[in-house]
C-alpha cells in the first residue's frame, strides 16, 4: 500500500471512530433529558478541524 492510501485510510478511521464517539455522547446525553435536536446536529462536521492536517 502506498503513503497515500496508508494516510487516506488512517483518515477515515479517524473520522469513523469520532463519529460512533459523538453518537454516544448525543445518545447519553438525550438518555439524561438534554434536548438535542437534529437541526443541531446538522451542524456538527469532523471535517475542517486542526485534525484534519496530520500529514
Amino acid at each position: 500500500m502506498n503513503k497515500a492510501s496508508c494516510l487516506s485510510l488512517f483518515s477515515n478511521a479517524i473520522l469513523y471512530w469520532n463519529t460512533l464517539k459523538i453518537n454516544d455522547i448525543v445518545e447519553s446525553l438525550r438518555a439524561k433529558g438534554v434536548v438535542i435536536t437534529n437541526e443541531t446536529l446538522s451542524h456538527i462536521s469532523m471535517l475542517g478541524t486542526q485534525w484534519d492536517l496530520l500529514y
